[in-house]
């Protein structure tokens, strides 16, 4: 008994709906003959896959009974397994054997159209270790896929030189388009993503969902920026100990803000807590400054039109207010630098003016004071003491001239004595 053989990729006709993935099954076809005449029945045949041509080890078996041959000739589906474990680039021979007897020889199967794709850029048959894909090598080579490149160095390595590296479409509606990429684990966790996460969203997202695990940004293999699991952002630093924390020992200027806007505001501090701050300047050199203006256009100034108040009246008695305020000199306790310094009692100064005190919660010790809001009162004061001084003036001016026409009066009277 004789056999034909020829492999090819079957096709099946479409009759409408959407194409079925392809399986790891393929289409295989052979005719059969004995004396050279072609057989008619029915009968059981075994397929063997083999690596090599003569001897060697199964590869795998497919058991086919019953099988009806019409004119020597027959069709059957072939199904070894997964192209990892089986079809792994290298050649592959088939065994048959017709109820019970092998025939000889073994067939080399060929490449099918599909499997161009999936050739290996070292382990194909020669001449196929690569395949243009749209004008773009694709290979395979020891597990990694190369796309734009023959020799892949990594898992999946894409090579482009000047088109997208990566693209991920969706082309459904607005309120359903996704696309995003997403970073797996082995047990089937995402770890991370980035893209368009949810149907419909706008906003462009980098995730890490590793618990406690921040995003990090480097350059020159060096951390710029980083945001904590918490939210914090740290520049300079990896370790953030606040919203936003900028650490530099090379650079002039750890943060630099600048607003070239007629009218604008390049730093805009605020705080909405009663005992809050909002601009804090500290420095720990003795030749440093917490807080340091230059230039033409210094201003430590304040909305202050009349357009805007209400209630207006005058500092009443400022001498006698001034008088119950003292400047001393004191030190400083650890906690607050430690150093010789001078200045006033708060809660001395908040017994003459509260408004210009903070308190602690209890409203009896003193957080801190806004020292330029004394100028009012020191305004006041001078200007009493000069009222004061100016009514001292005027009185012994009078006395003087009352003094001068007495004096005038008795020269007057001697001279008129002495003419008698």
């Amino acid at each position: 008994m004789g056999v034909a053989l020829s492999i090819f990729v079957g096709c099946s006709a479409w009759a409408g709906g959407p194409p079925t993935p392809l399986g790891t099954a393929f289409t295989y076809q052979g005719v059969l003959k004995s004396g050279g005449s072609s057989v008619d029945g029915v009968f059981d045949l075994e397929f063997r896959l083999f690596d090599v041509p003569v001897g060697g080890t199964s590869l795998g078996t497919v058991t086919l009974q019953n099988q009806t041959i019409e004119e020597g000739q027959f069709t059957v589906s072939l199904d070894f397994g997964g192209p990892a474990s089986i079809f792994d680039g290298n050649e592959r021979w088939l065994e048959i054997a017709v109820e019970g007897t092998t025939l000889s020889p073994r067939q080399r199967i060929t490449p099918a159209p599909y499997a161009l794709f999936a050739l290996s850029g070292n382990q194909g048959p020669p001449g196929d270790s690569h395949w243009a894909l749209n004008g773009s090598h694709t290979s395979y080579m020891a597990g990694n896929v190369g796309i734009g490149t023959t020799s892949p160095a990594m898992p999946l390595h894409i090579a482009r030189d000047l088109d997208p590296v990566l693209i991920l479409q969706d082309t459904g509606t607005a309120s359903q388009q996704v696309g995003y990429i997403g970073f797996w684990s082995n047990t089937g966790a995402e770890n991370a993503w980035l893209g368009y996460g949810t149907p419909g969203n706008t906003s462009f997202s980098i995730v890490n969902k590793r618990t406690n695990g921040p995003i990090r940004f480097l350059t020159n293999n060096t951390d710029r920026m980083s945001i904590g699991f918490d939210g914090r952002i740290g520049i300079g630093t990896t370790t953030p100990a606040a919203l936003l924390n900028v650490v530099t020992s090379t650079e002039a200027w750890a943060g630099r803000f600048l607003n070239t806007k007629s009218g604008g505001i390049a730093v805009d501090g605020r705080t909405t807590n009663q005992f809050g701050v909002g601009v804090y300047g500290q420095s720990v050199g003795a030749d440093s400054y917490d807080f340091f203006a230059s230039g033409t256009g210094v201003h430590y100034g304040q909305s202050s039109s009349i357009r805007w108040k209400h209630n207006i009246k005058p500092i009443v008695d400022p001498l006698t207010r001034l008088d119950q305020i003292r400047g001393v000199y004191f030190d400083w306790d650890a906690e607050h630098g430690g150093r010789h310094d001078v200045g006033m009692i708060a809660e001395e100064v908040g017994r003459v003016l509260p408004e210009i005190v903070n308190y602690e919660a209890n409203g009896i010790d003193a957080h801190g004071m806004d020292y330029s809001k004394l100028s009012p009162l020191l305004v006041e004061a001078v200007k009493a003491l000069r009222a004061e001084k100016d009514a001292e003036i005027a009185s012994l001016r009078s006395e003087v001239a009352e003094l001068r026409a007495l004096v005038q009066q008795l020269t007057t009277s001697r001279h008129e004595g002495e003419g008698q």
